[in-house]
């Protein structure tokens, strides 16, 4: 099932997202939740919400496991990473116990650091196709429809190996600008990637699609014009037990 909610602006569908994020942990009746978070601008806003008030005190935070839908191949401590963002806005500020982060460790290498992801999310929710992967994951949209770290056309979408993986190596990406990245040009442009896969993605009982700005207006009516495997972009390919759009005016091109 996929939905399309608008709101006003960048702020107001951060806020829609914390809202929702909220709800369903409080709804949800096992003592364990696994969130699968991405990074890039867009999320940023998100987890300072998360990180204050009402949701610090409101969210119950020993119930989250925290999994990562992609990484760049970069130190944890470095500004490239995805990891060192939530650590910064999410995990310091709120105490999350280092057990309970399930990083990408993709300081190895891409497909090093794939492999070992692949292998402990296989542990945790079993063998795809049939298995139930994460409660919920917080996705982005980059301005050429990427989501997590699957581009157009690449092999990581297209021809994952394995084609069951949980999590996939992303090699020799081009170097395209991506007005939507903090990272947009030099040779983050360039680095590898881990991502999870599209079957990852797709096993999600909900994925979030968080999209706001004019850059990804082109973009997000192209995802939304098809669904599933008929779609030319990576984002619109996003089909979880439930899928929700969260955008913005702007990016809907109003």
């Amino acid at each position: 099932m996929r939905k399309v909610i608008v709101h006003k602006d960048h702020e107001d569908a951060s806020m829609a997202a914390a809202q929702l994020l909220l709800d369903r942990v409080a709804a949800h009746p096992a003592m364990e939740f696994h969130l699968g978070l991405s990074g890039g601008s867009t999320p940023r806003r998100l987890f300072e919400l998360l990180a204050g008030e009402p949701f610090r005190s409101q969210m119950p935070w020993g119930d989250l496991r925290f999994w990562f839908a992609d990484e760049r191949a970069a130190p944890p401590d470095s500004p490239l990473s995805n990891f060192r963002q939530a650590e910064e806005l999410l995990f310091a500020p709120l105490e999350i116990p280092r057990r309970h982060v399930l990083r990408i460790p993709a300081q190895r290498g891409a497909a090093q650091a794939a492999a070992i992801y692949d292998e402990l999310m296989a542990e945790r929710f079993g063998a795809l196709p049939e298995a139930e992967g994460l409660d919920m994951v917080l996705l982005g949209m980059g301005a050429d429809g990427h989501t997590a770290s699957l581009f157009p056309g690449h092999a990581a979408l297209e021809r994952p190996d394995p084609p069951d993986a949980w999590a996939v190596a992303v090699e020799e990406l081009p170097m395209v600008p991506d007005p939507g990245s903090p990272h947009d040009s030099g040779a983050a442009a360039g680095l590898d990637r881990v991502s999870l896969s599209l079957a990852a993605l797709n096993a999600s009982a909900c994925a979030v699609l968080l999209v706001t700005g004019a850059a990804k207006s082109a973009a997000l009516a192209e995802a939304l014009r098809t669904e599933g495997a008929a779609s030319p972009l990576p984002a619109g390919r996003v089909a979880a037990r439930e899928t929700i759009w969260i955008v913005d005016q702007e990016a809907q091109g109003r």
